[in-house]
């Protein structure tokens, strides 16, 4: 039960940076979409795009990097880690590009004198921003819920990693 709440609170900090990347993606390569359809798009994506880097982050048996497969336990655990870590190294430089690309798109707002909704935000009644805010969250530990239900039964992770003081 631990670990579920630190992946949901994980998973709500993380959401933040991926929906403004997913809506900012889809708001300038889609001009006829909507700011408020792109907001409502880009929630579904960042649910799928968390639960998929959690699953791909844990080999197991079907998701296991081919080369451990060739080799002994051990150099297979230690390739394994190494699939670990380059997915968390994706996962955050994903992050990152995203909080920098907005970085620049106010940055460059600013210089131009642009008014501060640079990005278009969705004009939405408050009514609504409180159903799609109560909904997403739900959606996310549900989804959250079945990933972590799916890797302590069907997929089983082969190693797992703790990140804590005593193993570094």
């Amino acid at each position: 039960m631990r670990k579920f709440c630190e992946i949901s609170k994980c998973n709500l900090v993380l959401s933040l940076p991926i929906i403004l990347s997913f809506y900012t993606i889809i708001l300038t390569t889609n001009s006829s979409v909507g700011s408020k359809y792109a907001f409502l798009l880009s929630l579904p994506f960042a649910i799928v795009s968390l639960s998929t880097t959690r699953v791909l982050s844990n080999p197991c048996m079907l998701t296991k990097p081919s080369l451990a497969k060739f080799h002994d336990p051990e150099t297979g655990n230690e390739i394994i880690k190494l699939h670990k870590e380059r997915m968390i190294s994706f996962f955050f430089s994903f992050i990152c590009t995203s909080m920098i690309l907005l970085l620049i798109f106010f940055s460059y707002g600013i210089f131009i004198e642009l008014p501060v909704d640079i990005l278009h935000l969705p004009p939405l009644t408050p009514k609504e921003a409180a159903e799609i805010i109560i909904l997403y969250l739900v959606c996310l530990e549900l989804a959250t819920l079945i990933v972590e239900l799916l890797l302590a039964t069907l997929l089983r992770p082969t190693l797992t990693l703790k990140y804590d003081e005593k193993n570094q």
